[in-house]
Parts: structure tokens; C-alpha cells; sequence
């Protein structure tokens, strides 16, 4: 069978070298670099959707940190708010007990001040605990003006048993009295002072 020669091939069949090929080879390439340009934008979208992710979890990190110290600032306050009033409350009580022992003692009523002179001691000692507790929830300026409230009331305290057992024996006691007298009346120094330093502490207004 005749092998039919190049130039008895239809022009149709003919490859054309009029730039055909070229036109073809640059929509492939254009579709390539619209891909490429879609996979780019979606890798964009990712990692600005895996950072915004990390912000929001970083922001919420640090809101439960801040409400988690605000909580424990709380507390705290409370834990003060409390101590501070038991310890205003039992020199109140230690004042109390000291005025009453010293009225039966001024009465020559023994019996009743030996009993009042027992609910002062148990005053004090209780003072002196609440005071010591105040370590644990500061700050300092309220430990320091607190020792000063315990001193105060050792004082008068030891003044008034000097005094009963100067009662007891028959002895004078008329400079026992004053002495007394003196311890008592600068009680309320120190105490207003403290009021003022834990109102500070608690950021309510100063006790007038």
C-alpha cells in the first residue's frame, strides 16, 4: 500500500506553527497561576484564621487571670475587713472590762472586781491573738498601730491588778488610782489611729 507523502496530508490535519501552540501553553499557564493564586489566598486565610484563633484564646487567658486576681484582691479585702474589726472589737471589750473592774474596785465591791478583773485578763489575751493574726493579712502600718493598741491595754491592765491586789492587802492606793487613771485616758489615741490606718487599708472613709 502507497505510503502517502507529507504533501498529501489535509491542511486540516497539518500542526500550524501560526502561534496556536503559544495561546494554549498561556491559558494553561494562566490557570496554573490562578490556582496557585487560590491556594495562596486560602493559605492566607488559614494562618490569619490561626492566629486570630490565638488571639482570642491569649485575650481570654488573660481575662481569666485578671478576674482570678480580682477574686483573690477580694478575698483578701474581706479576710482584712473581718480581722480588723474583731481586733477593734476586743479592745472595745478590753475597755469595757477595765472600766467595769475599776468601778467595783472604786465600790469596795472585791468579789465582783476579782470576777471583772478575770474578764479582763481573758480580754487581753484575746487582743493580743487577733493582734498577732493580723501578721497574716498586713499590711505592716496595721501591725504597727495594732501593737500599739496591745501595749496600751497591758499597760492599764497591769495598773488595775497592782491596784486590786493593793485593795486585797489594805494597802494605799491612791497613787495606784492615778496611775490607773493616766493609763486610761490615753487609750483612745492609739485606737484612733488604728481605725484610721485599716480604713485607709480598706479604702472606706476614716471613722470620725
Amino acid at each position: 500500500m502507497a505510503t502517502p507523502d507529507e504533501n498529501s496530508i489535509p491542511d486540516a490535519l497539518a500542526v500550524r506553527h501560526d502561534g496556536s501552540m503559544d495561546q494554549g501553553v498561556a491559558a494553561v499557564v494562566a490557570g496554573l497561576a490562578g490556582t496557585m493564586g487560590a491556594l495562596a489566598g486560602a493559605m492566607a486565610g488559614v494562618r490569619g484564621a490561626r492566629l486570630g484563633a490565638l488571639k482570642a484564646v491569649e485575650a481570654a487567658r488573660l481575662q481569666v487571670e485578671d478576674q482570678a486576681q480580682a477574686e483573690h484582691r477580694h478575698w483578701v479585702r474581706e479576710q482584712r475587713r473581718q480581722a480588723y474589726t474583731r481586733t477593734s472589737h476586743l479592745y472595745v471589750e478590753v475597755l469595757h472590762n477595765l472600766r467595769a473592774c475599776a468601778d467595783a474596785l472604786s465600790q469596795g465591791q472585791r468579789d465582783l472586781a476579782a470576777e471583772r478583773q478575770a474578764l479582763t485578763n481573758r480580754a487581753v489575751i484575746d487582743l493580743q491573738i487577733a493582734v498577732f493574726d493580723l501578721r497574716l493579712w498586713g499590711p505592716p502600718e496595721i501591725v504597727a498601730v495594732a501593737k500599739d493598741l496591745r501595749r496600751s491595754a497591758n499597760r492599764a491592765f497591769d495598773v488595775l491588778v497592782r491596784w486590786r491586789d493593793a485593795v486585797a492587802s489594805d494597802q494605799d492606793c491612791e497613787h495606784l488610782l492615778r496611775e490607773y487613771n493616766q493609763a486610761v485616758d490615753v487609750l483612745g489615741d492609739p485606737y484612733a489611729e488604728y481605725m484610721r490606718v485599716a480604713a485607709d487599708t480598706l479604702g472606706v472613709p476614716s471613722p470620725t
